[in-house]
């Protein structure tokens, strides 16, 4: 090995599927400190596909979950800092199930969907064409003499080498399967009706926390589901799936009702309006209809929500409600902090003011940092704004004593008065050595001023009569 160090490993894995066989392959892509690129082939797997009948998506989906698996073992065995992981496959029926929730699915697919969504997200699954993927050899077979010299297996498609990968827009709906999908329609186009759009509004006001009316709104959904869906019956707790699709739900009617003019632009024209003022955000809509940020972070490796927050409207209730949970979730974060958390998903408009007028208002925040009153100073002493000469009046003076006894205390004090001179006045604390101290100084100056006093009080100290 050189002294160059690897900036990045990154695992690129592909899958393929035919009428004889499925397989995947991983592929381990370095980039040195000096910018190079190295791609090597790390591992590949294949499975004989199944003598009964199937069809050609089922199968490319069992070579994804063939290929998720692998991926997780070569993590396993290669003990080292991955930097990313990609998942390409060529068909782009497999990567829209995995773009969907498994429960939508029937359950053959919705069982594997499941298992790939558990190893990996779906922001890590790209499409790839067929003559890029090196995964065909695999599932096709290949004579092994052209196999000894043949680029794309040993060393991947020529895109690897550079940092520019292929961008295909991947729908969500099922485009040429749709006998996978359970029978039921989307319920959500209920709710998107605008005969229903008061109630949902309603909604909003039954309660003020955000997440309560999550799970409100996840139990209606649940029950439309049920009444039209004659195969399969929803029941138990609410499901991540199911909060997730709520979710987007009450975002899609909020958008829809306060930012329609931009997303019919964008529907329409594919550009907001001109005098729109989200025109600077770039915005666009995702594949599940939502309205969000753009920008030039797509080829990072944060998060989706991250890359394209959601947009939402700065005057709606809605709005303030998801800005008072995450206030209460991050344990009352100040202004500043609140909004940066909030922007990992979220975008909204006029943030940072709103930001600033829920922390203004929140109770306990008040009673946390409550407003220090300005009292008057009182007038200095008069030893501190009178000349005099240094010492005579001893505030602060150090010096080292054997111990903390009256004793040594009286010593240190004649040491200083022989350095310094007499002082008019001494301040000190109310330890014992200074109490002690005091007590043994006014019997010496009885002893010398008032010597029938000092013997008549050492008398009778003694018991003498």
């Amino acid at each position: 090995m050189t002294s160059t160090s690897i900036d990045a490993l990154r695992l690129h894995g592909f899958s393929d599927a035919s009428q004889s066989a499925y397989g995947a392959v991983v592929y381990c892509k370095s980039i040195t400190s000096d910018r190079k690129m190295l791609v090597h082939l790390i591992a590949s797997k294949s499975r004989v596909a199944p003598t009964k009948q199937t069809t050609i998506p089922r199968l490319e989906l069992c070579a994804a979950v063939l290929l998720g698996k692998l991926v997780h073992r070569v993590k396993q065995a290669l003990k080292l800092n991955v930097t990313n992981t990609f998942l390409w496959s060529d068909s782009m029926i497999v990567l829209s199930w995995i773009r969907k929730e498994s429960y939508q699915l029937k359950t053959f697919v919705a069982n594997r969907i499941a298992t790939i969504q558990e190893m990996a997200s779906s922001e890590q699954w790209r499409y790839v064409a067929t003559e890029d993927n090196p995964a065909d050899f695999v599932s096709r077979g290949m004579d092994s003499i052209k196999l000894k010299t043949c680029e794309l297996w040993w060393n991947g498609p020529k895109f690897l080498m550079s940092n520019q990968y292929p961008q295909r827009q991947i729908p969500v709906a099922v485009i040429k399967d749709p006998g996978e999908l359970k029978n039921c329609s989307d319920f959500s186009n209920f709710f998107l009706d605008s005969a229903t759009n008061s109630y949902v509004n309603n909604l909003l006001n039954l309660s003020n926390d955000y997440f309560k009316i999550i799970r409100v709104l996840g139990f209606i959904c649940r029950f439309v589901y049920n009444c039209k869906s004659k195969e399969s019956k929803r029941i138990g707790p609410l499901d991540l799936g199911e909060l997730k699709k709520a979710e987007q739900l009450l975002l899609k009617l909020v958008q829809k009702e306060e930012l329609k003019v931009d997303m019919n632009g964008i529907q329409n024209s594919a550009m907001v309006p001109s005098n729109s003022r989200v025109k600077t955000l770039n915005p666009f809509i995702d594949s599940e209809g939502i309205l969000r940020v753009g920008g030039r972070l797509r080829n990072s490796d944060i998060n989706y929500n991250q890359k394209f927050p959601i947009l939402l409207p700065s005057k709606h209730k809605l709005t303030y409600l998801i800005v008072e949970y995450f206030h209460k979730k991050f344990l009352h974060s100040g202004p500043q902090s609140l909004l940066y958390q909030i922007r990992q998903i979220f975008w909204i408009l006029n943030g940072r003011n709103i930001c600033r007028k829920v922390v203004h208002n929140c109770v306990i925040c008040c009673k946390a940092n409550p407003t220090c009153t300005d009292q008057i100073m009182s007038d200095l002493p008069k030893d501190r704004v009178i000349k005099n000469y240094p010492f005579n009046v001893s505030v602060v003076h150090l010096d080292i004593v054997t111990d903390l006894t009256y004793k040594a205390f009286i010593a240190t004090l004649k040491r200083f008065i022989f350095r310094r001179g007499k002082c008019a006045k001494l301040y000190s604390d109310n330890a014992t050595n200074f109490v002690g101290a005091n007590i043994e100084l006014k019997k010496m100056f009885n002893l010398v001023c008032k010597p029938d006093k000092a013997l008549a009080s050492y008398m009778a100290s003694e018991g003498i009569d």
